[in-house]
């Protein structure tokens, strides 16, 4: 989602959210656009389209890759352990190849569904 507003006559401002920075935090860009509105409008939708498909790109897999490296240094080494069997279940699951812009509640309801089958956890055990 883009925000425009202008700033002076023929000048507008074009912000869009981003994602979120390591701490957390919302992030976005900004740009400066002379023109008309359609102008700006127009940059507001690619900046918008950019950002999904760059997201869109990730998988669930890759994902869950992303948030180790981001909380690795800050666990004491048994809880670093203790995720590598949960997300080794996960990763191995069908649903770790799906783009996150593809993840549907069905893709999440399935998955469920899979945890749920007799033989599923002892899987887990073959990763520990």
């Amino acid at each position: 989602m883009a925000t425009i507003r202008e700033r002076s006559p023929g000048v507008w401002e074009v912000r869009a959210f981003t994602g979120r920075d390591a701490q957390g935090r919302p992030t976005q860009v900004s740009r400066t656009v002379r023109g008309g509105k359609r102008v700006a409008e127009r940059v507001a939708a690619e900046l918008t389209l950019r950002r999904g498909s760059e997201a869109g790109k990730v998988t669930v897999s890759e994902l869950l890759d992303l948030w180790m490296d981001q909380h690795t240094p800050s666990w004491s080494p048994s809880t670093v352990e203790s995720h590598k069997s949960p997300m080794a279940l996960v990763k191995a699951d069908p649903i770790a190849k799906v783009r996150l812009a593809k993840l549907s509640a069905a893709d999440v309801d399935r998955w469920q569904g899979r945890r749920r089958t007799p033989g599923w956890y002892d899987h887990w055990y073959d990763h520990n």
